[in-house]
């Protein structure tokens, strides 16, 4: 008898068990991600903002500019939390939170060597179940049936979708709304 044909089943089994996919659900799935505010500090902000706090020993003396400059970000972003969420048994996961999205400069951003010298860019984003000032239409017997109605903004609200981001309910079904 072949040994190989003893092992095939092993070596199918294995390979089967590594490659099962992660299910991590995405932040804000199947919700809107909002763009509430973008900040463009400099490095007198940056330090004004951060105040009396102090560094952790832990932090590498080398990371610690990007300590200041995150913990800067989170504590602008953070007042923001809260709110956002169900509606109408509508669940979104994470409604509420917020997260400041780094986009400047690209030392920051690429983590290589950053100084507080080059300043810090970010949005303040949040997800809300739905997009905010809306008018909102369900069909009832739409959504009993898989669909889910819509949102659309106010008519005196002009230009806000551009401060959407819509998040698809499935990775694979990728629909806006």
């Amino acid at each position: 008898m072949n040994p190989y044909k003893l092992l095939l089943p092993l070596i199918f089994m294995a390979a089967s068990g590594l490659s099962v996919p992660a299910h991590a659900i995405p932040w804000c799935q199947g919700g809107t991600i909002v763009t509430l505010h973008t900040h463009v500090l400099d490095e007198t902000a940056l330090l004004y903002h951060f105040g009396n706090q102090t560094i952790p020993p832990n932090v590498d003396p080398v990371d610690e500019d990007r300590y200041i400059a995150s913990t800067v970000a989170w504590g602008l972003a953070y007042p923001h939390a809260g709110g956002g969420g169900g509606w109408g048994g509508w669940s979104v996961p994470n409604a509420g939170e917020v997260e400041a999205d780094v986009f400047a400069p690209n030392s920051y951003v690429s983590q290589i060597i950053y100084s507080l010298s080059e300043g810090l860019g970010f949005d303040v984003k949040k997800c809300f179940t739905i997009p905010p000032m809306v008018q909102v239409e369900w069909d009832v017997d739409s959504v009993d049936n898989g669909g889910v109605g819509g949102a659309n903004p106010l008519p005196y609200v002009k230009g806000i979708e551009r401060f959407w981001e819509s998040v698809p309910i499935s990775p694979a079904k990728s629909t806006d709304r």
